[in-house]
């Protein structure tokens, strides 16, 4: 059944829901949603997309909410909703994302300390605010590099409140991960003078990282990843199946959300400018985020923290072939056993696990694999918070 979007200023029908800021300093804001679960005693579950710098609305109304929209902004009810088996919080996050505002403090959207310590202001507030959540178990999940700033909060703060992290096609070590070359060749849509020279350009990116180069790191690194693509015949970095992406779609969001009527019904009394994604902030943290590594992730391994990295086998950007060297690389006390496990296959694609560490790639899935392989990202999230 579509419903029309008129029925979108009553969101979500039969859910329990909320939205509101919450305010952070005189002028800075974090907006969020607050979907709960058609369960007792489930869990929360807190999301940050992608970017940084990409609006929650994204999974929420194109993915993992109650309902799932279409171009037309129209939508029918989500059987993989994941507030099915959790109580899920989006945050538009850091500050400048989405409906989130700043005007105060720039240093949030260009330094990962200075955002996973937001994280953590925003964090005490919600609970201070909303203290049934308190006994709950508390899972974080994240997507690219955001998923860098969740592991410094995690390290910096709240690892022992913390049951789980959920990395979605995680982009934690860029020096190990910026193989494209490399996935392009292990799928045969390269030739050997092409890996040649993208190898080469990649190593000069990594040279770059490695000196600290801003100049080398911007016109060397994603560059060369976008040559590799083209070289490979491939139109499309987060899918290499698809021709058009996903831009189609998160104009969707971005119509929704900048509609006043929409804002209205989430409580906004004015009307705020709303962007999918803010590149500002993803520029800002651009170099710093290329010099991440996995220490801080190692040592929430060896404390208990149960992770679990999934990627889609279609990604090009944040390719799986990348993300298991950077698993494998992680220093913690099961990495010798880690490494050299072999990946099972089952029914949605491959996995391995040891202990508290689980890396799962995805069959028939790209970047935004909520919305290609529903069923399989729906069982592997349940199965882990289970």
């Amino acid at each position: 059944m579509m419903i029309g979007v008129s029925m979108c200023l009553n969101l979500f029908k039969d859910t329990d829901w909320s939205s509101d800021y919450m305010v952070l300093s005189e002028k800075s804001k974090v907006f969020y949603y607050l979907v709960r679960s058609y369960k007792e005693d489930s869990p929360l579950v807190v999301w940050i997309g992608g970017g940084p710098g990409c609006s929650a609305g994204n999974l929420l109304f194109l993915e993992a909410g109650p309902y799932v929209f279409n171009s037309s902004l129209n939508y029918t009810p989500n059987t993989y909703s994941w507030n099915r088996f959790a109580n899920i919080l989006y945050l538009d996050f850091p500050f400048s994302t989405g409906l989130s505002e700043n005007e105060e403090d720039s240093e949030v959207i260009k330094n990962i300390n200075a955002a996973a310590n937001q994280l953590n202001k925003f964090m005490v507030y919600f609970f201070e605010m909303n203290d049934e959540y308190l006994g709950k178990k508390l899972y974080f999940a994240c997507e690219s590099y955001s998923c860098q700033i969740v592991i410094k909060f995690a390290s910096n703060y709240n690892f022992k409140r913390i049951s789980g992290l959920i990395l979605r096609n995680p982009m934690l070590n860029y020096k190990i991960q910026s193989n494209w070359a490399k996935f392009a060749q292990s799928i045969d849509k390269i030739n050997y003078f092409e890996y040649f020279i993208s190898t080469a350009l990649i190593f000069y990116c990594k040279l770059g990282i490695q000196l600290n180069s801003e100049s080398v790191i911007r016109n060397f690194c994603d560059p060369t990843m976008e040559r590799t693509a083209r070289k490979s015949h491939i139109k499309c970095l987060d899918n290499i199946n698809n021709t058009q992406c996903y831009d189609k779609e998160y104009y969707t969001v971005n119509n929704l959300l900048n509609n006043f009527e929409v804002q209205k019904s989430l409580g906004l009394n004015k009307q705020v400018p709303f962007t999918i994604c803010n590149t500002t902030i993803s520029y800002y943290m651009d170099i710093e985020l290329k010099q991440g590594d996995t220490k801080e992730l190692g040592y929430l391994l060896d404390k208990g923290i149960n992770v679990k990295m999934i990627f889609g086998n279609n990604s090009f950007m944040n390719n799986w072939v990348g993300g298991k060297e950077m698993a494998e690389s992680i220093g913690w006390n099961k990495k010798e056993d880690f490494k050299s496990k072999k990946m099972d296959v089952f029914d949605c694609g491959r996995k391995k696990e040891v202990e508290s560490l689980r890396f799962v790639v995805l069959d028939n899935a790209g970047h935004v694999m909520t919305r290609e392989v529903h069923s399989c990202f729906f069982k592997e999230l349940t199965n882990f918070i289970s």
